[in-house]
């Protein structure tokens, strides 16, 4: 099932309302108590150690709604126990001052349910807590001297995309000493990249420029005129070298970053100028690939001319953003690796399409307060959204090219795209292939029937809790963003939601969170044992598999 953890919530039992969410549970609990002839009991240990955890708030809650919910508080042995309850299925959730909240067996954003009935195991469990990481360091330069308000960045290895990527976790900014600090870090694997501007550098500004300057290598070089490059632990300037931390849970790690300030390479960056004196021209701004995302780069940057803007920075591969002007409103992309001093003409980079349209809901009712669009890339790896006005009209800015599907979400359900038509871009089944241009696009939609595909997991004939349950689609290479997951829970059922009408196979791995589970080619293994169903918007609301899937080894 998907993880019930609400954060806010257990945060607080990590402040000193704990006391009272644990005086309302035991209230709560007291008046449930007699509900039926099962039971939830365990223990609740450091994940790190496997010691009981005195003082934990453990909380049970029904997956069905309305939700009931009971909290006890462990004793010195870490025990928990709920009694007097009825069949149902539970979550089950803990949280301590200096751990990490979790559910029972969470992985991302699943976890296993408990549940009661007659000869199921929900008893002696072992609910287990990691206690909170902390990596901290220091940036100094290479004299030793500190590196103030240097931005430190911290990403998190995952695979919930069904790839291996490392995606933003936190960020900070070094202090006065150089010293960085992320607390409260769950266990995995990390990396850490620095980046920032010596105080003291300085592009020339007592040196003058030509307005009339054409040639990069033209511009004269201030001997301040410094940068940092962006920097990865340890000692790179590339993610492609970056080393991953391993951060087991308690733990204290320092990393420690030595920045080394370089000439500055100059890029002169021509843009198009409006033939209106009154209107501003567009200055342009670098991006640099971190890691699969585009992250801003803080650069020295100075207007020689109306069109004509130099910029100073490190050695590396960067992307020019060129915002829209009167004369071209889409934004422009170029892409540069910079070895050398370099002129670029940045009105001739890559146009981005920007989209508009209309959407109605196919029954003629008003659409929904707040619908949003979205169009989501087949690959999974690019989504934008608009929201759209009273008259259902949206907008979106600077897309990439590739292929997309739309959608729309109203009052938090998926609206199911009915009737697509679609100006300026190609249409193939539910999906838009977008170039440069501008597209227009009208769809009508209808409320998400809330279809899923339910079963049981099995291994070796026996329930099987804990598994990832994968929902395959036909053609997965080109259908990422249909991929569903879940984790099976304690008699090894699983619901897969928010399902879109299609053919799937359903497969079930043991401990499979750490693969490439959307890859074509590793999923593949798994299809031959897996459970295949057809799902369509004229079936009942559930689709349950007539026959237990067998869970397979990763």
């Amino acid at each position: 099932m998907r993880s019930p953890l609400v954060l806010a919530k257990l945060q607080l039992c990590r402040l000193s309302l704990c006391a009272l969410f644990v005086i309302w549970g035991s209230q709560l609990r007291a008046q449930e108590k007699g509900g039926g002839p099962y039971r939830i009991s365990g223990t609740v240990v450091n994940a790190a150690t496997g010691a009981p955890l005195n003082r934990a708030d453990i909380s049970i809650a029904t997956v069905k709604p309305p939700a009931i919910t009971q909290s006890v508080q462990t004793g010195p042995d870490g025990h928990f126990e709920f009694d007097g309850l009825p069949a149902a299925k539970y979550s089950l959730t803990g949280a301590r001052r200096g751990f990490i909240p979790a559910a029972y067996d969470e992985h991302e954003q699943y976890s296993t349910a408990i549940v009661t009935g007659e000869g199921l195991r929900s008893e002696n469990l072992v609910l287990r807590l990691a206690p909170d990481a902390v990596i901290s360091g220091i940036v100094t330069e290479d004299s030793g001297d500190p590196v103030e308000n240097a931005r430190v960045s911290l990403f998190r290895q995952t695979h919930d995309t069904g790839s291996e990527k490392a995606r933003m976790a936190d960020n900070t900014m070094t202090d006065d000493s150089g010293a960085y600090e992320f607390s409260t870090v769950a266990p995995g694997d990390y990396f850490i990249t620095v980046s920032g501007r010596p105080w003291y550098a300085e592009n020339g500004e007592g040196m003058p420029r030509r307005p009339n300057t054409v040639d990069a290598k033209d511009i004269p070089h201030s001997p301040l005129d410094l940068v940092y490059a962006t920097s990865f632990y340890a000692e790179a300037t590339n993610p492609d070298d970056a080393t991953p931390i391993p951060l087991k849970g308690g733990e204290r790690v320092q990393i420690n970053f030595e920045l080394h300030p370089l000439p500055a390479l100059h890029l002169l960056v021509h843009s198009p100028v409006s033939d209106d004196p009154n209107l501003g021209t567009p200055m342009p701004s670098l991006s640099k690939e971190v890691f699969g995302t585009s992250d801003y780069v803080d650069t020295n940057t100075r207007a020689i001319a109306p069109g004509l803007t130099e910029i100073s920075v490190a050695p590396g591969e960067y992307q020019i953003h060129l915002r829209g002007g009167v004369n071209s409103p889409s934004e422009r992309l170029s892409a540069v690796n910079v070895t050398s001093d370099e002129s670029i003409d940045a009105g001739t980079g890559q146009v981005l399409a920007n989209i508009s349209g209309r959407v109605a809901m196919a029954s003629g009712e008003a659409l929904p307060r707040s619908t949003v669009v979205t169009l989501t890339s087949s690959d999974g790896k690019n989504r934008n959204g608009s929201v759209a006005g009273e008259e259902g009209t949206f907008e979106m800015a600077n897309m990439p090219p590739g292929k997309y599907r739309p959608d729309a979400w109203g009052n938090g359900k998926h609206l199911f795209v009915s009737k697509l038509a679609v100006n300026g871009a190609q249409v193939e089944g539910s999906r838009i292939t977008i170039g440069s241009g501008p597209v227009m696009i009208a769809a009508t939609v209808y409320p998400d029937p809330n279809l899923e595909v339910t079963g049981f997991a099995k291994k070796a004939g026996k329930p099987a809790p804990g598994a990832m349950i994968v929902l395959v689609p036909e053609d997965p290479a080109n259908n990422r963003d249909l991929f569903r997951r879940d984790q099976s829970d304690s008699d090894g059922s699983f619901a897969l939601l928010d399902v879109i009408p299609g053919k799937y196979t359903v497969v079930a791995i043991e401990d499979g969170w750490a693969l490439n589970w959307a890859e074509a080619d590793v999923i593949a293994h798994y299809l031959a044992l897996g459970k295949y169903v057809t799902v369509t918007e004229t079936n009942s609301k559930t689709t349950a598999l007539k026959e237990p899937v067998e869970v397979q080894p990763k």
